[in-house]
Formats: structure tokens, C-alpha cells, sequence
């Protein structure tokens, strides 16, 4: 089975949290965690997707910038994937330059409360 959601961040706490309220909000999907940006993209460039995953993205990882990982993962054609932005500090250029990138779905700022979560999920069972 595909993972229906790839969570990127380099906090393990912020990782198992996020796993949980997905996994309490809906248990068919399948979630895998990464820490480093760079360790997801060779997973991704990897694999070959019948339904592409939607992906969780901490903007602010150790390993590498998120515009940088933005731009690596719009390199895979057949990745096709709708990342949402996740980011702690409020900066006004994250959303507005994030509508550069055709796979960017969405901007979510830390904390990640349930009610965002369920809006995100009510958009993946959408699809």
C-alpha cells in the first residue's frame, strides 16, 4: 500500500504527535514519518507511485532549507504530490512564496490543532 501521507520534521515529539491525531482522526490512512529532508527525497525519487502521497512539510528542517527540498521534489515528474507548508515562526514570506510551486496545497502554522488536521484529511478523502 502507498502512504497516503509522508510527515517531514526534524522534531521526533512533533513527529509521534502527528502520527496520533492522524491515526484518531482517521485509521485507514497510512502515514510515514521522515526527519531529514534529504533521507525523504531519495525514499521519494525511489518509488513509483500508483496514488501519490500527500505530504507534510516542515519548512524549517537541520539538514536542508525548505525551498531547496520545494524545488528537488518538483523534480519528480511522477511524484505528483500536494505538500502542505508547515512552519512555528510566522513570516509573511513563506505563504506568498510558496504559490510558486505547483504542489504546494497549503500553508500551516505550528501548532497543528485537530480541526487543521481534519480539514487537511477531508481534502485527501476527496481525492
Amino acid at each position: 500500500m502507498d502512504e497516503n501521507i509522508i510527515v517531514i520534521d526534524d522534531d521526533d515529539i512533533a513527529l509521534v504527535i502527528l502520527k496520533r491525531m492522524i491515526a484518531s482522526l482517521d485509521t485507514n490512512l497510512s502515514v510515514l514519518p521522515f526527519q531529514k529532508g534529504k533521507e525523504t527525497l531519495r525514499y521519494l525519487q525511489s518509488k513509483k507511485y500508483t496514488n501519490p502521497p500527500y505530504i507534510l512539510l516542515d519548512f524549517h528542517l537541520k539538514d536542508v532549507v525548505g525551498w531547496e527540498l520545494l524545488e528537488e521534489l518538483e523534480t519528480i515528474p511522477e511524484l505528483n504530490s500536494r505538500i502542505f507548508l508547515i512552519s512555528s515562526s510566522v513570516n509573511s514570506e513563506l505563504p506568498t512564496t510558496s504559490r510558486r510551486y505547483k504542489s504546494v496545497a497549503g500553508f500551516i502554522e505550528k501548532p497543528i490543532t485537530f480541526g487543521i488536521l481534519k480539514s487537511i484529511l477531508e481534502r485527501i478523502r476527496k481525492n
